[in-house]
């Protein structure tokens, strides 16, 4: 396992070990069916899927973020959080309704959120004294390592995140729970509340998608909206 981890960051700029483990979703009735209906839908053709292409899904992402972020989110991060989440998650594959819930979950959408406990940092909550060494940045002189500032970044951590949430679903091959699990890296029964308010936040996300898609009148051009 660790061989086909290193290959996979390897082919990202990365390198090193990962954070692997066992889970099960136990006693978690709702998590189990939510996980079952969302496994049905597809991992690509998200514009389709969505009805649009990136720019209107990106805007309606921007949307629902300004409904579940927490006070202080400008109009300006909402619309860069919401940008950065549609290409990354198409760049790596990953099903847009999972990078939203994941980074839900773990900022309520504060790209400034910090935990000086753990060391977590920004939009997706990046254990910077775990991932310090996988990451650098590309710069005229070379590679320079991630600091914690950079990871306040938009970009950045966007870019972060859904590397490594893409790294663990392709690692559980596409196994949502699973992927769930091990991105959030807790265990027992803390690890079985965080992927189910996980899948939680993907079907409030997809149902919100849904009401906006557009839809075309019979025999007519115009595209209207739910």
């Amino acid at each position: 396992m660790q061989s086909c981890c290193r290959r996979f960051l390897q082919d990202r700029m990365l390198k090193g070990p990962v954070q692997t483990g066992p889970f099960s979703l136990r006693g978690s009735g709702i998590g189990i069916f939510l996980g079952l209906v969302l496994a049905l839908l597809p991992a690509g053709g998200q514009a389709a899927m969505y009805g649009d292409t990136s720019e209107r899904r990106s805007f309606l992402l921007s949307i629902y973020i300004g409904k579940n972020a927490l006070p202080g989110v400008s109009s300006y991060e909402r619309w860069e959080m919401a940008r950065r989440i549609v290409i990354e998650s198409d760049r790596q594959g990953i099903p847009l309704y999972l990078a939203v819930a994941i980074a839900q979950q773990e900022s309520r959408f504060n790209p400034r959120a910090i935990n000086r406990d753990s060391r977590d940092y920004g939009l997706y909550q990046i254990h910077f004294a775990f991932w310090k060494s996988y990451f650098a940045r590309r710069e005229p002189g070379g590679l320079k390592p991630l600091s914690p500032d950079d990871l306040l970044s938009i970009p950045v951590n966007v870019r972060v995140g859904l590397l490594i949430l893409g790294h663990d679903y392709e690692l559980e091959r596409g196994n949502l729970v699973r992927t769930i699990g091990l991105y959030c890296g807790r265990k027992g029964e803390e690890r079985q509340v965080y992927v189910g308010h996980v899948l939680k936040n993907s079907f409030a996300f997809l149902s919100f998608m849904t009401r906006h898609r557009p839809e075309r009148s019979p025999g007519d051009s115009v595209t209207r909206e739910r």
